[in-house]
């Protein structure tokens, strides 16, 4: 009886266990949005961001890597994905809700980082010439001169989003009734995430997730209102945090919002 029990299972393992998917890797320079759902000539498949793989966007929004069908995304340690906001004559143009990499509702798969994801801000802070609100670097009683103080906001670019996690409507406020993302979000030790703008976000959950959070990288945003990590949707699984650094007056580090079954 036992004998048979076994048998079965393994019968029924064997039947559901899905097919196994193509790998497209990338080692070189993508100028343009990449996405699973038609990574290999046109079908879907994992993607893999070698070392030497750079996807780097400028002048566009992205997503700049969009996991949108059911499949792992692997980004490599020393691989780059990167929006920069200038034009063709270098000039500052507006990125608002420019997205690094973007996994639909409802997806299921993987996202292992170990490289890095950019979402360059050109702005500069103006520093003013008036004694206003000039600072006193040495304490000796008299402001600094010249005044090495910004003034004015941190960022142009608004609402910015370095790894996002489900989907957002054109106010970026998450989709009401969006499927769960199924599957674990690994930021390693060698990754990091570094977003200029405000109201924006490092890594952003929006969506439901059936799975782990590993945030083991560095994450730095710069900007008012952002955040560094924002989960708005329930985990089920465990959620990990490691370093996160944020210049954002009215923001916060880390920020959950949903249940976490793991802890």
């Amino acid at each position: 009886m036992r004998r048979r029990l076994l048998a079965a299972a393994s019968l029924t393992a064997l039947v559901s266990a899905p097919a196994l998917a193509q790998e497209v890797q990338i080692d070189d320079t993508r100028e343009e949005p990449v996405e699973t759902a038609t990574a290999d000539d046109g079908s879907a498949a994992n993607i893999v961001i070698g070392s030497t793989g750079r996807v780097q966007l400028t002048n566009a929004t992205g997503p700049a890597v969009r996991v949108n069908s059911d499949n792992n995304l692997t980004v490599n340690s020393g691989a780059l994905i990167q929006i920069t906001d200038l034009d063709a004559d270098g000039e500052n143009v507006v990125l608002d809700g420019a997205v690094g990499i973007q996994v639909d509702p409802g997806v299921t798969g993987d996202i292992n980082v170990g490289g890095s994801i950019r979402l360059d801000d050109s702005f500069v802070t103006p520093v003013s010439d008036t004694d206003e609100d000039m600072i006193d670097t040495d304490g000796d009683g008299v402001p600094d001169s010249p005044d090495t103080e910004p003034d004015g906001p941190f960022a142009d670019d608004t609402n910015k989003t370095g790894l996002l996690i489900g989907a957002v409507d054109d106010n970026y406020a998450p989709v009401v009734g969006q499927a769960a993302v199924n599957g674990d979000v690994n930021l390693e030790t060698t990754s990091g995430i570094s977003v200029e703008g405000q109201d924006s976000y490092g890594l952003r959950v929006v969506s439901d997730l059936s799975g782990d959070i590993n945030a083991r990288g560095g994450i730095a945003v710069i900007g008012e209102r952002s955040r560094g990590i924002s989960i708005e949707g329930d985990v089920s699984g465990d959620i990990e945090v490691n370093r996160v650094n944020v210049t954002a007056p009215g923001g916060e580090s880390v920020r959950i919002e949903g249940d976490v079954g793991g802890g």
